[in-house]
């Protein structure tokens, strides 16, 4: 009897795996990745690069990344930089925050995210 079971799990594991080699990168989900937190979570972790504030940059710096099934940023890159180690910076701080991950019919995807990261000089 155990024997007709054996064979059966084994094919829908291997289906499973399969479908996992190649998983899909979503641009747009049901439900989208949130920062967990928010984005003040997002600029409490942000460090405003010394040399950026000597030279009084401010900007917007694009960051593209990639929110994995388990909210973890993956492929981190500038998309657009102001210079003066901002878009490392941006990077950095991007890294350092958890997403809820995104969900397309019910299970985990990868999201593709672009997010503008602002600098800003206060007086």
């Amino acid at each position: 009897q155990s024997q007709g079971h054996e064979p059966q799990r084994e094919e829908s594991q291997t289906a499973h795996d399969n479908r996992d080699e190649e998983p899909e990168v979503f641009v747009v989900a049901e439900q989208m990745p949130e920062i967990i937190g928010g984005q003040r979570a997002l600029y409490r972790n942000l460090v405003y690069p010394e040399a950026a504030r000597r030279a009084g940059i401010e900007g917007r710096v694009i960051i593209q990344f990639i929110v994995d099934e388990n909210g973890d940023v993956t492929d981190p890159k500038i998309a657009r930089d102001i210079g003066a180690g901002t878009g490392e910076a941006a990077i950095n701080a991007i890294r350092s925050v958890r997403f809820t991950p995104g969900v397309q019919r019910g299970r985990n995807v990868k999201v593709q995210m672009t997010l503008p990261v602002v600098f800003r000089l206060s007086d």
